[in-house]
């Protein structure tokens, strides 16, 4: 299942909306199907669109990504490796 919305707080209603659509017509099939089958993730540029208040530039500055790689992570025309996303992580981490 996959979903694109605006915000994450759209994401999380529609997603959650699917997901009991999918357990509800399990339920009488008899499939064990339970939250613990979903997992959500959020890549980078969909992280800085819904975080827009966060300044990728500024970000970039404060975990040690140059400004031209984290705004090729923010367009979505690269993706970090795991470096990288460790840093984003724990940049994240630090804001709290």
């Amino acid at each position: 299942m996959t979903a694109m919305e605006d915000t994450f707080e759209e994401l999380r209603k529609n997603l959650i909306d699917a997901a009991e659509d999918v357990l509800n017509d399990a339920k009488p099939l008899g499939y064990p199907v339970t939250w613990n089958h979903f997992e959500v993730t959020l890549d980078v540029a969909s992280f800085f669109r819904s975080y827009r208040i966060i300044n990728a530039t500024e970000f970039g500055k404060r975990v040690g990504i140059n400004n031209t790689l984290i705004s090729q992570y923010v367009s979505g025309l690269k993706s970090p490796g795991k470096k990288q996303t460790a840093k984003i992580l724990q940049g994240i981490r630090e804001l709290g």
